[in-house]
């Protein structure tokens, strides 16, 4: 009787063990939930946990959609792989009937079916966004301000600019449904919108050779837009383009063997925002000469050298609106700054550069998790010095 019982039991769990089987961390090309793609084909990923040994997935079906409620209702009006037989969760090829567009935003969830064809639940609802993907989908101008300094050229004493403070107001006058901005610098970025900061990152766009390849982010901010009036700001500095680069200043590499302006010698912003309305009409803010700028506290700003910050100077509420930009200057397209020629020093030798504005050949979303802030940590102590390292 025993016996009996225990194999009735036994009996009992074998259809319950597919519904261990969990679809878990759903990726896009290595993201989650990523915007600004690139790749025109996403690949996406997915793990799956399970309390029991010797489980495996041996199918799988992805539905895609243009929309969460579509997909609640297990439509992929999108793509719908049906059942697929296969072991792979890993690097699957987006393979929708249409061609995926530039800002196109797409809803994805998965179900597997175990070694038993057992069934899965279905996964949480992920996500991913395009970026633009081509220049034809950019209409922003690179900026910049009207720098007249002439080019450092003494590899004996620092030279640390300060960044700039740019800003833009803006009208909406209907019901916004998304907002999503595209931003990119020479240099790097803190993007600001209506007096906060956009994204969680730091360091943006991240380092490239900008003159062939330039990053750029996109974030969507569509609970940051408020009808009437908006206000859209970034603060530029150096970065990698124009600050000093790793070992370069004791190198003597660049331009008259600084070791900075490695790339080139003025930062610039280039900026996008679209807006969709609830009547179905689009808008877009771009970066434009009609952008202000000015100086704020930071009085010096450098990746190695480190930042001078003058609190008497801060601009509060400088990316909010009803702020009072009158005294800031007027920015300018960065392609109308004088080109600038200088000897240039690297490990391949010696050669004469243009240092001035040069448009960077190709724009990509950025590829990776942006720099973010993981733990912070209280000092153990603090020592105060009136020098500056030695560099």
């Amino acid at each position: 009787m025993r016996a009996q019982l225990t194999l009735f039991s036994s009996l009992l769990i074998l259809p319950l063990l597919g519904a261990d089987l969990a679809i878990t961390n759903l990726t896009c090309e290595h993201r989650s939930n990523p915007t600004g793609l690139q790749a025109e084909v996403p690949r996406l990923s997915w793990l799956f946990r399970t309390e029991g040994k010797g489980k495996s997935q041996q199918a799988y079906r992805i539905l895609a959609a243009s929309s969460e409620a579509t997909l609640a209702r297990k439509e992929g009006d999108l793509w719908d792989t049906g059942k697929t037989r296969s072991t792979s969760n890993y690097l699957i090829f987006y393979k929708g009937e249409k061609p995926l567009q530039s800002g196109q935003r797409v809803f994805w969830k998965v179900q597997a079916w175990d070694e038993k064809d057992v069934a899965s639940p279905w996964s949480e609802t992920a996500h991913f966004t395009m970026g633009l993907l081509g220049a034809g989908n950019w209409k922003a101008k690179w900026i910049a301000f009207k720098d007249e300094q002439p080019l450092h050229r003494n590899p004996l004493q620092l030279h640390l600019p300060p960044p700039r403070y740019y800003r833009k107001t803006f009208e909406t006058e209907k019901k916004i449904v998304r907002a999503q901005v595209h931003a990119s610098a020479l240099g790097i970025f803190e993007l600001q919108l209506n007096g906060r900061k956009v994204g969680d990152g730091y360091l943006a766009p991240g380092w490239s050779d900008y003159s062939q390849r330039t990053y750029y982010h996109s974030y969507d901010v569509t609970s940051r837009i408020r009808e009437g009036e908006n206000c859209l700001g970034a603060i530029v500095a150096d970065g990698w383009y124009a600050g000093y680069v790793g070992s370069g200043k004791r190198k003597k590499f660049g331009p008259f063997g600084t070791g900075r302006n490695i790339y080139g010698k003025t930062p610039a912003l280039l900026a996008q925002l679209h807006l969709e309305f609830a009547d179905g009409t689009e808008s877009i803010v771009t970066s434009d000469p009609t952008w202000k700028v000015t100086t704020g506290p930071e009085f010096e700003a450098d990746l190695l050298m480190g930042e001078g910050y003058d609190a008497n100077k801060e601009l509060k509420g400088w990316s909010a609106t009803g702020y009072d930009d009158q005294a800031w200057e007027q920015a300018i397209e960065a392609s109308s700054s004088k080109p600038v020629k200088a000897p240039f020093q690297d490990r391949t030798g010696r050669r004469a550069v243009e240092i001035g504005f040069v448009k960077p050949r190709t724009l990509e979303g950025y590829p990776a998790p942006p720099v973010r802030v993981f733990e912070k940590r209280k000092p153990v102590t603090v020592t105060v010095t009136n020098s500056r390292p030695g560099c």
